[in-house]
């Protein structure tokens, strides 16, 4: 592919993500306008319950933002019941993050709106064209992580 072409498929991906990112900005803050949780919370719930041995550095990591950061928000949602911390018996310095029963029902609720008002996505696609948005948006995730990647090596 000459360059011309690659650079009109890079920008007309990066329009359409930013889009894509708006878009889910303005769903999830209406779905969390009357919900005892932010989005922000929601996301971070989410990626709890879906890691074994979750730690606040490993969060940090994976949402790219300081550890302080991701300590604020676990703390609120301790406080409020939603998650706890359990330390790690070998070595007390190791505290891993894990939702209670309040915290799975409340983010599968959210999460059950979330898809509902998502359901329009839907419509037209079957799981042929799933599946081929699915393996393209991970081929692209997969060489943006390389990229990524080699800009935190640079930036050492």
């Amino acid at each position: 592919m000459d360059i011309k072409t690659l650079e009109q498929y890079i920008d007309k991906y990066s329009q359409i993500s930013q889009s894509m990112m708006n878009s889910m900005y303005v769903i999830q803050k209406d779905a969390f306008a009357n919900s005892p949780i932010t989005s922000d919370q929601f996301n971070l719930m989410n990626a709890i319950n879906s890691r074994e041995d979750c730690t606040s550095s490993l969060l940090a990591k994976e949402f790219n933002v300081k550890k302080s950061s991701i300590t604020a928000i676990v703390s609120r949602l301790v406080d409020k019941g939603y998650i706890e911390r359990i330390y790690n018996k070998k070595d007390r310095r190791v505290v891993f993050i894990k939702l209670t029963k309040y915290g799975h029902e409340l983010l599968n609720t959210k999460r059950n709106e979330l898809i509902n008002t998502l359901m329009p996505i839907g419509h037209g696609f079957d799981g042929k064209d799933w599946d081929k948005v699915i393996e393209s948006l991970t081929t692209i995730a997969k060489q943006l992580k390389i990229i990524e990647k080699e800009i935190l090596e640079n930036e050492k």
